[in-house]
């Protein structure tokens, strides 16, 4: 499941990113901001039900040739000790900065191009193939990071999503409807018990 969650990092933020970028303690702020915005942010902790979070890459990417689909790595760390259940990208600029360099998915549904906005996050299962098609002009400013859930497979976190976010529209626009909320709480919590490996 694709999923897109806008305004994740501000536009202070990214300038902030892009100032750090080079600086000797470039890796530990970049990965204190975004992983503060990402922990406080409903739908994303929602979608992934994170457990560890990478440490952050910036990336510029500018004229270049495309970068073929891949599959990530399903394991990181010097001692392979981060599974990586789920990929984020958060572009830190937007689409009309540059020519050409699409961010291209393959799956079960065919091809699926993504040119995204400023503090827009990209999330994807881990064993999504992927790649990016050549920049023709001006750069791409991104952030990538892997996600270790704690539910393990990609269609029970989207059951747990769909079942999450129902409730939280019922929440919104039903609050009065109790009986409701009970039950889809309950649901979301049985589910989350029968397949979390905190």
């Amino acid at each position: 499941m694709l999923l897109r969650f806008e305004g994740v990092l501000s536009a202070g933020d990214i300038d902030r990113l892009r100032e750090l970028r080079g600086s000797t303690d470039h890796a530990d702020q970049a990965a204190a901001i975004v992983s503060s915005r990402l922990w406080s942010h409903p739908l994303f902790t929602l979608a992934v039900q994170p457990r560890h979070i990478t440490t952050p890459i910036v990336t510029e990417r500018t004229r270049n040739v495309p970068k073929l689909a891949a599959i990530d790595p399903a394991v990181l760390g010097d001692r392979n000790e981060f599974r990586a259940d789920v990929g984020a990208i958060i572009f830190l600029n937007d689409g009309e900065d540059y020519a050409g360099g699409d961010l291209v998915f393959h799956g079960p549904a065919g091809e699926e191009r993504v040119r995204g906005r400023s503090g827009e996050c990209i999330v994807y299962p881990g064993s999504t193939s992927h790649g990016w098609l050549a920049v023709s002009s001006g750069s791409i400013w991104t952030v990538q990071l892997w996600v270790q859930s704690i539910v393990r497979d990609p269609r029970r976190r989207e059951i747990l999503y769909d079942v999450g976010y129902s409730l939280h529209l019922v929440q919104l626009f039903g609050p009065e409807r109790t009986a409701d909320l009970t039950r889809l709480e309950r649901c979301h919590n049985n589910l989350l018990r029968a397949w979390a490996e905190p």
